[in-house]
C-alpha cells in the first residue's frame, strides 16, 4: 500500500481486501447466495466510496485496477455460486 494515499483511502482499500476474503471464505463453506450479495455489495459501497473521495493521481490506477478486480471476482462468485 502506498504510503502516499491519506489513511481513511488506505483503510478503505484494506477493508476491501477484508471482505473479500470474507467472500472466499463465505464462498468455500457454502454460504447462501443472500449472504455471498451481502458481501458483495459491501465491498462494492466501499469502492464506491473510494471512487468518490478526492481525486489522486497515486490513487486513479490503483483504483482501476481494484474496481477490475472487483467485477470479475463478483462475476466468478455468481458463477460459482450459481
Amino acid at each position: 500500500m502506498n504510503r502516499d494515499l491519506p489513511a481513511a483511502q488506505r483503510l478503505l482499500v484494506s477493508g476491501i481486501t477484508a471482505s473479500t476474503l470474507q467472500l472466499v471464505r463465505a464462498l468455500r463453506d457454502g454460504s447462501g447466495a443472500e449472504r455471498l450479495a451481502q458481501l458483495m455489495a459491501q465491498r462494492r459501497r466501499m469502492l464506491a466510496e473510494l471512487a468518490a473521495g478526492p481525486v489522486n493521481p497515486v490513487l486513479s490506477g490503483m483504483l482501476a485496477a481494484l474496481g477490475a478486480a472487483v467485477e470479475e471476482s463478483d462475476r466468478t462468485v455468481e458463477l460459482l455460486a450459481a
